[in-house]
């Protein structure tokens, strides 16, 4: 294992491809069942909708009831049971500081979870969800619930989760942990992260495992080169807010990450969603849902395509 701190990148490891970025949520999408684990959800999206400046949108979604055998949804009664969940939306509200104090709008939605973000995401150009995790287990959930699985998997822009581990109290972004992906499709996990160490004036670690050696494997690269290649993942300007520091580690990928967010006091780890792997098999889903679970902290998963927040 090796730790490097730096504050400013050389330059011969700059990526030409990469310049200077911001990064500005301007449309913040909450989802909640008004369970404990998507209350703190709505209070993590509140603040930080407030940071950013955002509109906030809080939202809730109801399925239709079907009310006889062989009968079909009963409109006028959909329509009682969407006043009835709007007005419990709005006295669940009244009951979050956070949320009172801050300018946002409630929707309620008639079908399942996934329909209510993806119509709510066209409708307000959203660039960041937010979602709380019930921790349930099981291949289908995996700790993580199906909400957050389906977002995951299906949405192109970010996804904040508050895992069950994650600390209810939300504190200023001081340090963060970014588990960085030397395969390509971390670039704008890269980005995300340094921006906000930038934004934020905070320290911003690079974590980077390596799997156990085998006796059969060609030499590994060095831990420079490794160091070397994490820099180019880096906008070229990151460094000169924050300060840089770099882990590459042997061994498996969900605990060092973890490791490292606890060593560093990090107050957010960001990941990248590397969609295609995740469909293809569960080994990679597994890792983030691992880290998710466990983490003390909010856990941003992006998406290699995100682009909306990046100006």
């Amino acid at each position: 294992m090796i730790t490097t701190v730096n504050s400013s990148p050389k330059k011969e490891h700059e990526n030409p491809r990469l310049g200077p970025v911001g990064l500005r949520f301007r449309s913040i999408l909450v989802a909640t069942d008004r369970s404990p684990a998507s209350t703190a959800a709505v209070k993590l999206a509140a603040r930080l909708a407030k940071e950013f400046h955002a509109k906030l949108y809080v939202l809730h979604s109801i399925m239709p009831e079907i009310y006889a055998v062989n009968m079909g949804p009963f409109p006028m009664l959909d329509q009682m049971n969407l006043q009835s969940a709007r007005e419990n939306l709005r006295k669940y509200g009244e009951h979050i500081p956070d949320l009172r104090t801050v300018k946002h709008e409630e929707i309620v939605f008639l079908g399942s979870p996934g329909a209510a973000i993806e119509s709510a995401s066209e409708a307000n150009h959203v660039d960041l969800l937010v979602l709380g995790s019930h921790g349930r287990r099981g291949l289908a959930k995996l700790a993580l619930g199906s909400v957050a699985e389906w977002a995951i998997r299906h949405l192109n822009y970010p996804v904040l989760v508050a895992g069950p581990q994650c600390d209810k109290t939300w504190r200023p972004i001081r340090s963060i942990v970014l588990a960085a992906d030397l395969s390509g499709e971390g670039l704008r996990s890269a980005q995300y992260a340094g921006s906000i160490a930038q934004d934020y004036n905070a320290s911003l670690t690079l974590v980077h495992v390596l799997p156990q050696a085998s006796t059969t494997e060609a030499p590994a690269v060095t831990e420079r080169d490794i160091i070397g290649k994490l820099h180019q993942l880096l906008p070229s300007d990151a460094g000169e807010q924050c300060t840089l520091k770099f882990e590459v580690k042997t061994g498996e990928v969900a605990a060092e990450v973890l490791h490292s967010a606890q060593r560093n006091k990090a107050n957010i780890v960001v990941l990248s969603a590397r969609h295609r792997s995740l469909l293809a098999h569960h080994a990679p889903w597994t890792k983030l849902s691992t880290i998710i679970g466990g983490a003390h902290c909010p856990v941003l998963v992006v998406p290699a395509a995100a682009e909306s927040a990046l100006t």
